[in-house]
């Protein structure tokens, strides 16, 4: 069972980006736009039930309201940025 994310915020302009080693993290859901780049290691990615394994170099962009998950596989790091459809309207439009 996914939980709806609320650390995200609702502005039109949220941005986020982060970076983090070892990480894991349970299905989730909120209405943010995420990428994740894995710098070293490997990490899997569940979206909608589908995971994708992910290599140093690899990326994923997670659309908003998309159930997702994170599991490190052994050691990885990676990097996170996290922003509201609102700063990418056209794009998110055309592409939701």
């Amino acid at each position: 069972m996914a939980f709806y994310e609320q650390k995200h915020g609702f502005d039109a302009d949220y941005y986020m980006v982060g970076s983090d080693t070892d990480f894991s993290f349970p299905q989730h859901v909120h209405r943010c736009l995420e990428i994740v780049c894995v710098e070293e290691g490997s990490m899997v990615i569940t979206v909608e039930e589908k995971e994708w394994p992910l290599s140093a170099g690899d990326c994923i962009l997670i659309w908003s309201a998309q159930v997702h998950s994170f599991r490190s596989e052994g050691h990885s790091s990676h990097t996170l940025c996290v922003f509201s459809p609102e700063l990418v309207r056209r794009f998110f439009t055309l592409h939701s």
